[in-house]
């Protein structure tokens, strides 16, 4: 019993030392369990981890508090909704039962036969065959039917096709279609399957029955699949051959390899002299080496041994018309 005592008498002598401060727009400090500030704030201000902060919702709020990370977080009146910390207006109409604002969009909860369409809830009915309707960004109605049904206007209607490989639509004029499913083409008027991947925007059989895939940004079509294809930023182009080997289209001085654009005049390719890049084709280039004095080879790495003509050497062919001889100077000769 005596020792119980002792232990609440600690337990509030700790509670004592403990400082309870919560600024200057307080009203009262308590400190809960695990050493949690508890403040009660003047009007127009809110707790925010143990301090009285400013919280102001505008003119239509109810009350204004802070969550987790300084978020403002506002109880509005009737017709308005919380943007951004503020009480800001949010009507969606006679048929709405409840509106919100998320980002600057107003998304609005509407009743029975009825969508939100530009941040207004307005009549949307697709039939008995419709499981709902919504509207899309562009305004136009969006009837979700039920199986074997399809939209067809404001409308969902039987639609069916009896080749199992083929799906079914209605055109603007609600007109019947059946075209071939995701994954096949239609060749002479049957389907074939015609699948090039993950990266695939469509895919088609041409001519000889070889497959034509139709491939996202940075993909290209290798052994019947869109696969990446990328060659460094000096490519102009990137794509495998029939073979599926790699083919970089490398801007001038540049040329493929191990499948990027790579500078064809790198430090290490003439040693004693200057590098000058040759177009050779448009799908790669090939280089030169202009040697310094006294350096020859297809690097520049050999050096000009004494007694034979230098690089620079040239030779001046003189025709003499009155004698008929042809004369030959040598200039700048090494001896």
């Amino acid at each position: 019993m005596m020792i119980e005592k002792m232990l609440n008498y600690c337990i509030y002598f700790i509670f004592l030392l403990l400082e309870c401060v919560c600024g200057n727009h307080s009203l009262s400090c308590d400190i809960l369990f695990d050493d949690i500030v508890f403040c009660e704030c003047e009007q127009g201000y809110a707790e925010n981890y143990g301090k009285c902060e400013e919280c102001d919702c505008g003119n239509h709020s109810l009350s204004c508090g802070f969550l987790f990370d300084d978020i403002v977080f506002c109880k509005c009146e009737q017709g308005y909704a919380e943007n951004y910390g503020k009480c800001e207006e949010c009507d969606c109409g006679n048929h709405s039962l409840g509106c919100n604002i998320l980002f600057n969009y107003v998304n609005c909860e509407c009743e029975q036969g009825y969508a939100s369409n530009f941040g207004k809830c307005e009549e949307c009915i697709c039939g008995d065959r419709s499981e709902f309707c919504s509207f899309e960004a562009n305004g136009e109605k969006d009837c979700h039917c039920a199986p074997n049904y399809k939209q067809a206007g404001d409308d969902c209607l039987e639609c069916t096709c009896e080749d199992p490989l083929r799906s079914c639509s209605f055109d603007a004029q609600k007109n019947k279609v059946c075209s071939c499913r995701f994954g096949y083409y239609e060749r002479y008027g049957k389907c074939y399957a015609c699948d090039c991947g993950l990266n695939s925007k469509g895919c088609e059989i041409g001519k000889g029955g070889k497959k034509v895939c139709d491939c996202e940004e940075d993909f290209t079509q290798r052994l019947n699949k869109c696969v990446e294809c990328d060659c460094g930023n000096n490519s102009k182009d990137c794509h495998y051959d029939e073979e599926g080997v790699k083919v970089c289209l490398c801007s001038r001085g540049y040329g493929q390899k191990n499948g990027t654009c790579t500078d064809e005049c790198s430090p290490d390719k003439c040693l004693h002299g200057t590098c000058k890049p040759l177009k050779l084709d448009d799908v790669g280039t090939a280089y030169i080496c202009r040697c310094d004095a006294g350096y020859t080879g297809k690097r520049c790495e050999e050096k000009i041994q004494a007694g034979f003509f230098t690089e620079r050497t040239a030779f001046i062919l003189l025709l003499s018309s009155n004698v008929g001889i042809l004369v030959f100077c040598c200039l700048e000769c090494s001896i």
